[in-house]
């Protein structure tokens, strides 16, 4: 299951970047 954790960080990660993008 670590990579489901790894995965949702990496969701999380992406969200945060497409904040500052916009």
């Amino acid at each position: 299951m670590d990579e489901v954790r790894i995965y949702s960080r990496s969701l999380s990660a992406s969200e945060i970047t497409a904040l500052i993008n916009e």
